[in-house]
């Protein structure tokens, strides 16, 4: 083979399989832009970060598919030097400019380079620890995001007196634009007079007329906060936020807001940390404060928070998408308007659609780490484990320090069964972030799970010690319920969920009551109090309907799943059949196919309890049946509790077992149990193993005379129920069965 054409071949393979592996991680349309394609990164699938760029040919992929509105004239604000000799000032470097790009997006007519773009810039360039950004550096950034005039600046210090200085250049030839100086006594000056002045000829710099300034209304204490030290909360307590640090970031943002009550934009994610937090009121009244102040914040921030206000408070995801697309037509380069569109697009389960919206957003932020979460989210629900892992140890490699990371590596290795990392990984992001939410109740799941219920038992206690939220408190309140509950204590479970509602009822969350409710109801159900078990059931619909208005014929048919279970238990089939029909009808009046999905698979098992019931024999007994989509993603610990309940509730993973026992095939039933109560990684099932069915297989043992299994068995459940109360008939009867067989030894 000759030189050249040797050269040709080499240089194509690698093409192929940098394009190969782009393509599997996210899909790509022929109108959108391939990244092997348009410029040389050199890419590897254990190393993340992008060792070499074009500069040119990044700049024009970025020019082609995001760009600036004609009547928008591109600028960027670097960091200004703090000339004081005082580094407790430092933190005004990053103000400072903040301030000013967010007073200058008021106006329509200038594009500005948000903080976040200029950060990820310098990421692509391979200069992220870089604390100062030079002249030479600041052109370099302009020039690949396709900005014509840049802005540099200083600020200093005399007495009382602050003064900020700054020059507007040409980024293609350098040419000075205008020069800008501004000084008045005081910090706050900053913001009262400072920012705004500074805007003005920043905006005169770049070309614009005084009547189009003026038409732009340029004040900035108007669309943020008059204080500059609220706002140097507000950043801070932003980025707590963004990296899932709750606890921290309340503290920082109620700082502010103390400081200024009027600040809209600190109310906004205060509201979001409350809402993940489970206090439903506090998150309803510091949303709809925000948005009663978000008349005066700029526009983009309003946008922003009413595109979320129609997802949380309207629960009308297709407005949100609207108003997202809304976002990126004004503001095409907006960190994580992508993100957000995918996320919405995921909601939806529109995950090709939300994979494209990711894709996108990594051409503008190839260095951004959170993207590589939900990319590695959307892969596991696709059944795409290969991809989900190599997505989040990609996220973990770009945030080593962040929890959050750890965090979702310990969701994701649940899912695909790999119990050790789950847990190491968890456990490092506690180690990062003690105060990490809800990690210690994905803990908790997990030895649970493997039926460790006394480490479980301990996380729980750490949960409940740290938390500072009512809702987060009624979290652990509830679950403490549900598993003193599954561990046979039904009287302490009672008292738990007392104090569950008592919380609950203090943050009004309509979601946190209906669980309370459910878990009632499946107490009474056990305690064989039907009539009050039926009676629970629809105060949680009640509940759950406050929630999801929208989703009534799903919660509907689901509680007539719950019912009907109630009859066949009591052996009123007639009355189980009606309902099945009732289930069948509100089933077809789902939108959602997921919701059609999972109510299909419940009457499946409906459909076989009433075939034991009726001692049917010979119907075709489905060991495996298909478990649906929501239930093999199995978050921990979901937000929405309702459905990390409804996914375990009723504990019927042994139907088939004891359809084999009607059929009498007693090896096909010992064999079902043996498997229900021995993890293995073939299945995606990750609901918990029911301490019952260690006392049904220990049964199965004694008939079939298999004594030392049995006593293993009756042991390992009466272990497991040992706080259990004394009158439940299956404790009873197995301390009874485990003494003969230890008598006949």
């Amino acid at each position: 083979m000759d030189p050249i054409t040797l050269i040709l071949t080499i240089v194509g393979i690698i093409i192929a399989l940098v394009f190969g592996y782009l393509q599997v991680i996210v899909p790509f349309t022929k109108k959108e832009v391939r990244f092997a394609r348009r410029f040389p990164f050199v890419v590897s699938t254990t190393e993340i970060t992008l060792t070499k760029i074009d500069t040119k040919a990044y700049a024009k992929v970025i020019e082609e598919q995001f760009p600036i509105p004609a009547e928008r004239r591109p600028i960027a604000v670097m960091p200004f030097k703090n000339l004081t000799g005082d580094t407790s000032f430092d933190y005004l470097s990053e103000a400072i400019p903040n301030l000013l790009i967010t007073n200058l997006e008021q106006s329509k007519y200038l594009s500005v380079m948000t903080w976040e773009r200029m950060h990820d810039l310098l990421e692509i360039l391979g200069k992220e620890e870089i604390k100062t950004i030079n002249d030479k550096l600041g052109f370099e950034l302009c020039k690949l995001d396709g900005v014509d005039n840049i802005v540099l600046g200083c600020f200093t210090k005399a007495g009382n007196m602050f003064a900020t200085d700054l020059k507007i250049l040409d980024v293609s030839s350098k040419q000075l634009l205008k020069t800008a100086n501004s000084k008045a006594k005081g910090i706050d000056s900053i913001l009262e007079t400072q920012i705004d002045e500074l805007s003005s000829v920043i905006s005169q710099g770049v070309g614009l007329s005084l009547s189009l300034i003026d038409k732009s209304g340029l004040h900035i204490s108007d669309v943020t906060t008059s204080s500059i030290e609220a706002y140097s909360y507000y950043l801070e307590g932003k980025e707590a936020f963004e990296k899932f640090y709750h606890e921290k970031a309340r503290e920082l943002l109620e700082k502010a807001i103390q400081i200024d009550p009027a600040f809209a934009a600190a109310y906004y994610i205060l509201a979001l940390i409350n809402r993940y937090a489970g206090n439903t009121k506090t998150f309803k009244e510091l949303f709809e404060k925000a948005m009663q102040l978000s008349e005066n914040i700029s526009e983009k921030e309003k946008l922003w928070i009413r595109s979320r206000y129609a997802h949380e408070i309207e629960g009308d995801v297709d407005k949100q998408i609207k108003i997202l697309k809304i976002l990126l037509s004004k503001y095409p380069k907006e960190k994580n308007a992508h993100c957000w569109l995918g996320i919405a697009y995921r909601t939806k389960y529109m995950l090709n659609e939300a994979l494209k919206e990711y894709e996108k957003e990594l051409i503008l932020y190839p260095n951004d780490s959170e993207i590589w979460n939900y990319i590695s989210f959307d892969n596991a629900d696709l059944g795409n484990y290969a991809k989900a892992i190599e997505c989040i140890e990609k996220y973990k490699k770009l945030s080593p320090d962040n929890a959050n990371a750890y965090d979702s590596a310990g969701e994701i290795y649940f899912q695909i069964g790999n119990l050790d990392k789950a847990i190491s990984n968890l456990k490092l992001a506690l180690k990062i972030e003690p105060k990490m939410y809800r990690t210690n109740l994905k803990l908790s799941y997990i030895y649970a799970f493997q039926e460790n219920y006394e480490e479980m038992n301990n996380l729980l206690k750490q949960e409940q010690e740290k938390v500072t939220f009512a809702g987060s408190l009624a979290h652990v309140y509830m679950w403490y319920g549900f598993y003193n509950y599954w561990l046979g204590s039904l009287e302490k479970a009672l008292e738990y969920l007392l104090s569950a509602e008592k919380f609950y009822k203090t943050v009004e969350n309509a979601g946190g009551l209906s669980c309370v409710e459910l878990m009632r109801a499946w107490i009474y159900f056990e305690k064989k109090k039907y009539r009050k078990s039926r009676t629970f059931f629809r105060e949680a619909l009640k509940y759950r309907i406050k929630v999801s208005p929208k989703r009534q014929y799903f919660l509907k048919a689901y509680l007539n799943c719950w019912l009907c279970y109630v009859d066949i238990t009591k052996k009123q089939l007639p009355l189980a059949k009606q309902k099945m029909t009732k289930i069948r009808q509100y089933t077809s009046k789902c939108d959602d196919p997921r919701d059609k999905s999972e109510i299909e698979y419940q009457l499946g098992i409906l459909d076989d309890e009433m075939c034991i019931a009726e001692k049917s024999l010979g119907k075709n007994i489905n060991a495996k049946r298909e478990i649906p989509y929501r239930f093999k993603k199995t978050y921990l610990i979901a937000i929405d509790e309702f459905f990390g309940l409804r996914y375990i509730l009723p504990y019927i993973k042994d139907i088939s077992a004891r359809m084999y026992l009607v059929n009498g095939n007693l090896d096909k039933a010992i064999n079902q149990y043996e498997q229900i109560v021995r993890f293995g990684t073939e299945n995606n099932d990750r609901r918990l193993i029911h301490p019952k069915y260690h006392f049904r297989l220990a049964k199965l043992y004694e008939e079939k005379s298999l004594n030392d299994k049995a006593v293993f068995e009756y042991e390992k459940f009466l272990n497991l129920w040992k706080n259990a109360d004394e009158d439940r008939t299956e404790k009873i009867d197995a301390k009874k069965r485990l003494a003969e067989l230890k008598a006949k030894t």
